[in-house]
């Protein structure tokens, strides 16, 4: 009998050594970085769902220029390929209209793998009192 509470015991001390052993080296979870924001909000539109597994929104603000509104954008590519975009920016006046500006075109940009990339509008009418940036998978030229 006491050979048998011996060895379960024992049996019981090397499962807890062996789960402890395990546990201390499995990999860590990941901490969260300042880019797991979301990236398709009120102020940042993907029009692809693909571009949103490749982008990530690293920080996002708005300065006076001489009172006309700029908007600026910092996106990281998390990516290792090279990423074709188009971003196209609408201005809103203070109660939510769209503000006609020269800068309603689509406008291409290319985003390094790995790397974090600045893009900003100025409204040049001083009604700009919000804004938003489209983004979409700009076309390849050959």
């Amino acid at each position: 009998m006491k050979r048998f509470v011996i060895l379960r015991t024992s049996s019981f001390i090397c499962l807890f050594i062996l789960l402890a052993v395990n546990y201390s080296c499995s990999p860590s979870r990941a901490k969260s970085t300042d880019y797991d924001k979301v990236l398709d909000n009120e102020n940042v539109v993907m029009l692809d769902t693909w571009v949103t597994q490749q982008l990530a929104l690293q920080k996002e603000w708005v300065e006076d220029k001489n009172g006309f509104m700029e908007a600026n954008i910092i996106l990281r590519n998390l990516g290792g390929k090279l990423l074709h975009l188009e971003i196209r920016t609408y201005f809103k006046d203070s109660h939510g209209g769209t503000v006609e500006t020269a800068s309603d075109t689509w406008n291409p940009v290319t985003v390094n793998p790995h790397e974090d990339f600045h893009y900003s509008k100025l409204c040049t009418k001083k009604e700009g009192a919000g804004y938003q940036f489209h983004i979409r998978l700009g076309k390849l030229k050959r």
